[in-house]
């Protein structure tokens, strides 16, 4: 009976050793678990100690997790902002795209119409050239020497080569000369 009562006190003994350690109060030392050791409760102190590593184990686990925890939250509140960046350039360069788009359309719209206008005036230079070469040289000279010189050039240079041949032969030689290409 007093070796029960023995074993008791020492499985008592040993547990508040292991609660007071669990809670921090009293931390167990060496000599304490030096002295249990030599008990009948040798395997237990083991599996105790055993415990308190695996805690200390997981507790540094635990504040590894809870660091990689607020990296990775500090990563995804980056991400965010570059994806909100990403989503503004994005929507700045559908912007631009838009803008120059617009700009194409007007410069393809003012080059078409040059190119008519340019097409209406070459249209309107035959149209002349053919009269000239239908109307009487004598007449044709008077008329062409009182145009501008670059569009009575334009007006020769389109004209058949013997109808300005015989309108240059009825003008006088410097405007002849200023006339010729």
């Amino acid at each position: 009976m007093r070796l029960v009562k023995f074993l008791v006190f020492l499985v008592l003994v040993a547990f508040i050793l292991v609660a007071v350690d669990f809670l921090g109060f009293y931390p167990v030392g060496k000599k304490t678990i030096g002295l249990l050791k030599k008990t009948p409760l040798a395997v237990p102190i083991e599996i105790w100690q055993l415990g308190s590593v695996r805690r200390q184990q997981w507790e540094g686990q635990l504040a590894r997790l809870e660091n990689e925890k607020l990296e990775l939250e500090e990563e995804r509140q980056k991400l965010a902002a570059l994806e909100e960046e990403l989503k503004a350039e994005k929507e700045e360069l559908a912007r631009q795209q838009e803008t120059l788009s617009e700009l194409i359309a007007a410069r393809e719209e003012e080059k078409q119409a040059q190119q008519e206008k340019a097409q209406s005036q070459q249209d309107s230079i035959r149209q002349q050239a053919e009269l000239f070469a239908k109307m009487k040289p004598q007449k044709a000279a008077e008329v062409l020497a009182k145009l501008q010189l670059s569009e009575a050039k334009e007006i020769l240079a389109t004209m058949d080569g013997r109808a300005a041949a015989r309108l240059l032969e009825q003008l006088e030689p410097q405007q002849a000369a200023a006339l010729l290409p």
